[in-house]
């Protein structure tokens, strides 16, 4: 699952008192917070459906609210909002939209606003929005000799931006298009199967751990572990390596698998914020006291996750599907590739021919 690279972080913007790292990173988690509740809106609005929050997100990048253009944007909403039978959003203030500057849901349907404001912004659009190429031709040559090369590139970077959008609203609307992140031919196909949570599991587990103050671990389907550590003597980093152990002394072949820096690490609970396209933990039938917990209290960091993916692609086998992997030098070609081009893999190697079956 790809996440933003460069999650939101508060600016030291004063340099002879700047805030120390450790309030930096407080402060940056408890904006990511913030942005998943409005994520969770988004989820609301899509009826729960990922591959519909997917097409939204086109990873990029957070920056500060302050920087863009809040108070057009708050005038803007506050009049939206003052209609009761609709609901809009900054999506700078959430993870998961990249589709214009607010997301308005009305009469059921969502829309995206664009927002641009200034003389320069207003020849833009008139340019990019010039039909008979003759006169797009002119129009350009005279911006250019107006306003000069930045502005120019100014044109180019909001050209890229609309062109981007209307790809992913193709892609929203028709479930078929060119993905604007690769740039490649995209169906999106439905399964219909009826989809298995473990959010039972992990509601008894976080709630065992945290009355009876101690390690709890868990295993679902052979493949998925799960562990929370309600032993208020231990910190993360205690709980973590307590996992870690504790699944090689039981499991001996996984001290090969369980890496530090990829997919085949164990995952903390709270790494789901930082993941713009993962359901908001909110938004899971979790209760609400040991959310509380997971995100500020006692389960703070100490619970966690791994995923045996030799024993789930055992477990595709036995069900008739097949799980291969790519030799080591298309794995290699593969991970040359730019971070948000890069394809899934895990323990650093390509997984292929992977053909899942009824389970």
């Amino acid at each position: 699952m790809r996440k933003h690279k460069n999650p939101s972080s508060i600016k030291q913007k004063d340099t002879k008192k700047p805030i120390g790292p450790i309030a930096s990173e407080w402060a940056n988690y408890s904006l990511s917070i913030w942005r998943r509740v409005n994520d969770a809106i988004i989820w609301i609005a899509c009826d729960m459906q990922r591959h519909i929050v997917k097409r939204l997100c086109l990873y990029r990048p957070r920056t500060y609210l302050d920087e863009n253009n809040p108070t057009s944007i708050m005038s803007l909403l506050e009049n939206l909002n003052s209609n009761p039978d609709s609901i809009a959003l900054w999506n700078d203030a959430t993870s998961s939209v990249d589709i214009g500057d607010i997301t308005l849901l009305e009469a059921g349907k969502l829309k995206f606003v664009e927002v641009k404001e200034g003389k320069i912004n207003n020849a833009i659009l008139e340019i990019l929005m010039e039909k008979d190429p003759s006169n797009l031709s002119q129009a350009l040559n005279e911006f250019s000799k107006t306003h000069g090369t930045n502005k120019m590139k100014q044109l180019e970077r909001v050209k890229r931006q609309i062109s981007t959008s209307h790809q992913a609203i193709e892609l929203l609307n028709n479930d078929e298009g060119v993905d604007p992140l690769t740039g490649k031919k995209l169906v999106v196909l439905e399964i219909h199967e009826e989809n298995k949570y473990w959010n039972e599991e992990l509601n008894s587990l976080l709630r065992e751990a945290l009355k009876e103050e101690r390690e709890v671990l868990t295993q679902i389907e052979d493949c998925l572990w799960i562990y929370a550590d309600g032993n208020p003597e231990n910190n993360f980093v205690q709980a973590r390596d307590h996992f870690i152990n504790t699944l090689k002394k039981g499991e001996p072949r996984l001290t090969t698998t369980i890496r530090r820096n990829d997919l085949g690490r164990p995952v903390a609970l709270y790494e789901g914020l930082y993941h713009p396209v993962s359901v908001p933990l909110f938004l899971r039938p979790i209760d609400s006291d040991l959310v509380g917990e997971v995100l500020y209290g006692h389960l703070y960091r100490k619970v966690f996750f791994y995923f045996d993916w030799v024993a789930f692609s055992k477990k595709i086998r036995e069900a008739g599907g097949t799980f291969g992997w790519a030799n080591k030098k298309e794995a290699a070609r593969e991970l040359s590739q730019p971070w948000d081009l890069r394809p899934f893999m895990i323990f650093g190697e390509l997984p292929k021919d992977v053909v899942m079956s009824s389970f």
